[in-house]
């Protein structure tokens, strides 16, 4: 099977918004760090790194009580932390797939997690979050891992091409995925979308 085949136009507009979103806001991610052989060299840097992504989830969610259904202020704040400290993980990297799919028309969108399906059934969180793009034909934005494609497709990328990167290395060809939304789906009016084009032109392609 070619993780490659049937790529069609959506799939790769989607691609470009995921690598434009990764040129734009650059920012280093303790969860890839940790994947890297030599990372338990680095001990003191990692806990550093954990530290400082923790301060901008608090500050994110510290704003955003007061911001409740306000997506255009939470969005801004949560763009002007990244491009401030340069961190992120995959929910982050999720959060401005949603700002850049929205900046470029694609409205049918969610923040979802991946579960995998375990042999006696049980459904466990690989506790990484993409964007999912529901149509005909849903897929899957990553801006964390640089890619989008298909869901098949995607599963298939997950468990083989970045089975390290997900914690599959040792199970990947045993256990099935399935996507959880991941809270509330945002209500973008055009008028928002209006002023998220206003407020991010950097994303638009």
């Amino acid at each position: 099977m070619s993780f490659y085949s049937n790529v069609n136009s959506s799939i790769q507009f989607a691609d470009h918004i995921a690598r434009r979103v990764n040129n734009v806001y650059p920012r280093m991610s303790i969860s890839k760090y940790e994947t890297f052989s030599s990372s338990k060299n680095f001990t003191n840097l990692m806990l550093r790194l954990d530290e400082d992504l923790n301060w901008i989830r608090y500050k994110f969610s510290d704003f955003s009580k007061d911001k409740k259904g306000n997506y255009l202020s939470q969005w801004k704040y949560l763009v002007d932390l990244i491009k401030k400290y340069k961190f992120g993980n995959c929910i982050e990297s999720a959060n401005l797939s949603e700002i850049a799919a929205r900046v470029n028309g694609i409205n049918d969108c969610q923040i979802a997690t991946i579960n995998a399906i375990t042999k006696n059934k049980t459904s466990v969180s690989l506790d990484h979050a993409v964007l999912l793009v529901n149509g005909k034909k849903p897929y899957i934005i990553d801006t964390w891992l640089g890619f989008a494609d298909t869901i098949p497709n995607a599963f298939y990328r997950f468990q083989h091409e970045f089975a390290k990167q997900m914690g599959l290395e040792k199970n990947s060809k045993f256990l099935p995925l399935k996507l959880m939304p991941f809270g509330k789906k945002h209500s973008v009016t055009p008028e928002l979308q209006q002023k998220l084009k206003e407020n991010f032109p950097e994303l638009i392609i």
